[in-house]
């Protein structure tokens, strides 16, 4: 929950701005957002000692699965030149 809000704060500050800086900031929200759950992760394992391995594989499968997802729902098609297409409608999106 920590590591959500601290992107959201990062990613929603400054207000609207231009289309690469909006991208940016979700960048450095994400991998802010990152580094707070392996800080946390590596809190827990310092205080509590879980076994690391099924932990770790877990939250790994988890980032690829997010990841993975993300990466089919907006590749691009190469019969577009690079635009995506909305697969409900086959029309294509800039």
């Amino acid at each position: 929950m920590v590591a959500n809000i601290t992107m959201a704060l990062i990613a929603l500050s400054g207000g609207s701005a231009a289309p690469r800086a909006v991208m940016y900031r979700f960048y450095v929200a994400e991998a802010s957002k990152l580094f707070v759950i392996m800080a946390s992760l590596g809190v827990a394992f310092k205080l509590f000692n879980p076994p690391a391995a099924p932990l770790l594989v877990t939250f790994a499968l988890a980032l690829l699965a997010h990841w993975g997802a993300v990466a089919y729902v907006r590749r691009p098609s190469l019969t577009t030149g690079g635009a995506t297409v909305n697969r409900d409608t086959d029309r294509c999106q800039e």
